[in-house]
């Protein structure tokens, strides 16, 4: 018994430590930032350690347009996902439009090109979503 607890112990450990470096190196590729780690240190799986975050919640909220639910495009207009398809989760009674990790209320984004992207999830599911600047639900302005 204890050999498969040191076992499955050794196994999280290396998953943890591996899910860290993929993400890291995941979201200073999204950011376009030549990383280092006294720079901008590490980022734990699913979580950011560096740049902008924005609620997933508020502004990749999905629409529902009637009890019989919809497509995701329906649901979902205007959002697209570099996968090539769209994935919708849910975090406590919120439909979002990204395929979220646990808990994971705020995610990084950025803005270039006209549109917001948001690097939503955690290594190895993370999905890259986009939408035009005009459909956006939270405004920045620039000062």
């Amino acid at each position: 018994m204890e050999a498969v607890l040191a076992t499955a112990f050794l196994v999280w450990v290396v998953y943890t430590t591996l899910g860290t470096v993929m993400y890291t190196a995941r979201l200073a590729s999204f950011y376009e930032v030549d990383w280092s780690l006294d720079t901008h240190g590490i980022a734990i799986n699913g979580k950011t350690g560096f740049g902008d975050m924005i609620s997933v919640v508020h502004d990749l909220s999905a629409s529902i347009p009637s009890t019989s639910g919809g497509t995701v495009y329906e649901i979902c207009p205007g959002i697209s996902s570099e996968r090539g398809h769209l994935t919708v989760s849910t975090i406590d009674d919120n439909v979002v439009c990204c395929h979220i990790s646990e808990n994971q209320w705020l995610v990084p984004f950025k803005e270039a090109d006209g549109k917001r992207h948001y690097l939503c999830g955690a290594w190895p599911f993370e999905e890259h979503v986009t939408q035009n600047l005009e459909n956006v639900a939270l405004k920045f302005t620039s000062r």
